[in-house]
Protein backbone atom coordinates (compact mmCIF):
# COMPACT_ATOMS: atom_id res chain seq x y z
CA UNK A 1 0.00 0.00 0.00
CA UNK A 2 2.85 2.41 0.73
CA UNK A 3 3.95 2.31 -2.93
CA UNK A 4 0.41 3.28 -3.91
CA UNK A 5 0.51 6.21 -1.51
CA UNK A 6 3.75 7.55 -2.96
CA UNK A 7 2.40 7.14 -6.47
CA UNK A 8 -0.76 9.03 -5.51
CA UNK A 9 1.25 11.89 -3.98
CA UNK A 10 3.56 12.05 -7.01
CA UNK A 11 0.62 12.17 -9.46
CA UNK A 12 -1.15 14.75 -7.28
CA UNK A 13 1.93 16.95 -7.11
CA UNK A 14 2.58 16.75 -10.86
CA UNK A 15 -1.07 17.38 -11.72
CA UNK A 16 -1.28 20.43 -9.47
CA UNK A 17 2.04 21.88 -10.64
CA UNK A 18 1.28 21.38 -14.33
CA UNK A 19 -2.33 22.51 -14.27
CA UNK A 20 -2.12 25.11 -11.50
CA UNK A 21 -4.95 23.28 -9.71
CA UNK A 22 -5.21 23.61 -5.95
CA UNK A 23 -6.39 20.27 -4.59
CA UNK A 24 -6.20 19.48 -0.88
CA UNK A 25 -4.16 16.60 0.46
CA UNK A 26 -4.61 17.37 4.17
CA UNK A 27 -7.77 18.36 6.01
CA UNK A 28 -8.77 18.97 9.58
CA UNK A 29 -12.27 17.90 10.64
CA UNK A 30 -13.68 19.55 13.79
CA UNK A 31 -16.01 16.94 15.23
CA UNK A 32 -16.84 18.71 18.51
CA UNK A 33 -16.41 22.03 20.24
CA UNK A 34 -16.60 20.42 23.66
CA UNK A 35 -13.43 20.38 25.72
CA UNK A 36 -12.40 19.34 29.20
CA UNK A 37 -10.21 22.46 29.51
CA UNK A 38 -11.05 26.16 29.45
CA UNK A 39 -7.93 27.72 27.94
CA UNK A 40 -8.22 31.51 27.72
CA UNK A 41 -6.76 31.65 24.20
CA UNK A 42 -8.99 28.94 22.73
CA UNK A 43 -12.37 29.92 21.27
CA UNK A 44 -13.74 26.44 20.61
CA UNK A 45 -15.05 25.43 24.04
CA UNK A 46 -17.07 28.69 24.09
CA UNK A 47 -18.97 27.82 20.91
CA UNK A 48 -22.41 26.29 21.28
CA UNK A 49 -23.49 23.29 19.31
CA UNK A 50 -23.74 19.57 19.39
CA UNK A 51 -21.12 17.09 18.28
CA UNK A 52 -21.22 16.20 14.60
CA UNK A 53 -23.72 13.35 14.22
CA UNK A 54 -22.48 9.97 12.97
CA UNK A 55 -24.31 10.08 9.59
CA UNK A 56 -23.07 13.63 8.95
CA UNK A 57 -19.51 12.63 9.93
CA UNK A 58 -19.57 9.82 7.36
CA UNK A 59 -20.82 12.26 4.71
CA UNK A 60 -17.96 14.64 5.52
CA UNK A 61 -15.42 11.82 5.30
CA UNK A 62 -16.75 10.85 1.87
CA UNK A 63 -16.79 14.48 0.69
CA UNK A 64 -13.21 15.09 1.84
CA UNK A 65 -12.02 11.90 0.15
CA UNK A 66 -13.78 12.81 -3.09
CA UNK A 67 -12.07 16.24 -2.97
CA UNK A 68 -8.67 14.52 -2.93
CA UNK A 69 -7.85 14.61 0.77
CA UNK A 70 -5.71 11.65 1.81
CA UNK A 71 -4.42 12.83 5.22
CA UNK A 72 -7.11 13.56 7.80
CA UNK A 73 -6.80 15.09 11.26
CA UNK A 74 -9.70 14.95 13.73
CA UNK A 75 -9.86 18.16 15.74
CA UNK A 76 -12.05 19.86 18.31
CA UNK A 77 -12.37 21.12 21.16
CA UNK A 78 -11.16 17.77 22.43
CA UNK A 79 -11.86 15.02 19.86
CA UNK A 80 -11.68 12.26 22.49
CA UNK A 81 -14.91 13.70 23.97
CA UNK A 82 -16.83 13.17 20.70
CA UNK A 83 -19.66 10.69 20.67
CA UNK A 84 -22.97 10.03 18.95
CA UNK A 85 -24.97 7.55 20.97
CA UNK A 86 -22.81 4.45 21.28
CA UNK A 87 -20.38 5.69 18.60
CA UNK A 88 -17.05 7.03 19.86
CA UNK A 89 -13.95 8.58 18.30
CA UNK A 90 -12.46 5.14 17.60
CA UNK A 91 -15.45 4.33 15.40
CA UNK A 92 -14.73 7.47 13.36
CA UNK A 93 -11.03 6.62 13.21
CA UNK A 94 -11.87 3.15 11.86
CA UNK A 95 -14.10 4.63 9.16
CA UNK A 96 -11.49 7.25 8.28
CA UNK A 97 -8.73 4.64 7.98
CA UNK A 98 -10.82 2.91 5.31
CA UNK A 99 -10.72 6.10 3.23
CA UNK A 100 -7.47 7.93 3.97
CA UNK A 101 -3.76 7.08 3.89
CA UNK A 102 -3.20 8.50 7.38
CA UNK A 103 -5.50 9.60 10.20
CA UNK A 104 -4.47 11.79 13.10
CA UNK A 105 -5.98 13.38 16.18
CA UNK A 106 -5.21 16.81 17.60
CA UNK A 107 -5.68 16.50 21.35
CA UNK A 108 -4.83 18.42 24.49
CA UNK A 109 -3.34 15.19 25.87
CA UNK A 110 -5.27 15.13 29.14
CA UNK A 111 -7.32 12.02 28.34
CA UNK A 112 -6.05 8.47 27.72
CA UNK A 113 -4.44 8.44 24.27
CA UNK A 114 -5.38 4.94 23.19
CA UNK A 115 -6.30 5.08 19.53
CA UNK A 116 -5.77 3.29 16.25
CA UNK A 117 -5.01 6.65 14.64
CA UNK A 118 -1.68 6.88 12.84
CA UNK A 119 -0.62 10.13 14.49
CA UNK A 120 -1.85 11.89 17.56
Amino acid sequence: MIGGQYLYFLRHNLRCRLSGAREPLLAGFKITHRCNLRCAACPFWRRPGDDVAWPRALEVLDTLHAAGVRLLIFEGGEPFLWHDGERRLEDLVAEAKRRFFAVGITTNGTLPLQSAADIG
